[in-house]
């Protein structure tokens, strides 16, 4: 059997400031039409405000996707027929910012690999928690010896690669492919409106031995 072809993957993760746009419904067609034009394969999500099964309904008319996965705080939309995108159940005490999901081509064109979104509180102490209960789901100790795995999302705050948390310790076994990237290294993501000051707390990181994958995963 000869040997699969590469597949080019696009992924794109955006805090949406909610997609159900009740107070200007004349944006959301608009924001959904811009979001299609990108022409990716995976578009995350945070912030997303799916809190019904008619936003869902809607949602994936107006997307016309493939397939999806909601949650209050996340989602995940994929536009190519040839995904499976597989959702695994995570604990309660997360609260609906984590989507754990494995991705599988139709073909074999790539191994599969794990896709973690996260969308963690804008609070001091309820970010602290939620990082906690993270880390009982996905141990520090065990982020070395995750295999084929991107984790995405907007983290509301900036790691120090030296601390001892989660997200340092996922900062210094992961690598963070958006500073790899030179165009796009020290970018920020973040304004804060009320002093104008900017930041980086969106990130999207991936397991080391994604680079040995047929498979070229760009931002979006």
């Amino acid at each position: 059997m000869s040997p699969p072809h590469p597949h080019s993957l696009s992924f794109g993760s955006l805090n949406c400031r909610s997609l159900i746009k009740s107070l200007t419904p004349n944006d959301q067609p608009l924001f959904i039409r811009h979001l299609q034009s990108l022409s990716l394969s995976l578009l995350a999500v945070q912030e997303s405000h799916v809190t019904t099964l008619a936003h869902q309904e809607s949602l994936n008319m107006q997307f016309q996707c493939s397939s999806s996965i909601w949650t209050n705080h996340c989602g995940l939309i994929s536009f190519d027929p040839n995904l499976t995108v597989t959702n695994h159940e995570t604990p309660d005490d997360l609260n609906q910012r984590v989507i754990s999901t494995a991705i599988q081509h139709s073909q074999n064109t790539f191994p599969p690999f794990n896709l973690l979104i996260i969308y963690a509180p804008a609070a001091h102490s309820a970010r602290q928690r939620f990082f906690l209960h993270l880390s009982d789901f996905i141990h520090p100790t065990t982020l070395s010896t995750q295999t084929r795995t991107l984790l995405i999302g907007d983290f509301n705050q900036t790691p120090k690669p030296d601390g001892a948390d989660w997200h340092s310790a996922l900062h210094r076994s992961f690598d963070d492919a958006l500073s790899s990237d030179p165009s796009l290294q020290g970018i920020p993501t973040f304004t804060h409106s009320a002093n104008g000051s900017r930041s980086v707390i969106d990130f999207m990181y991936c397991s080391p031995d994604t680079v040995s994958l047929p498979t070229f995963v760009t931002p979006g």
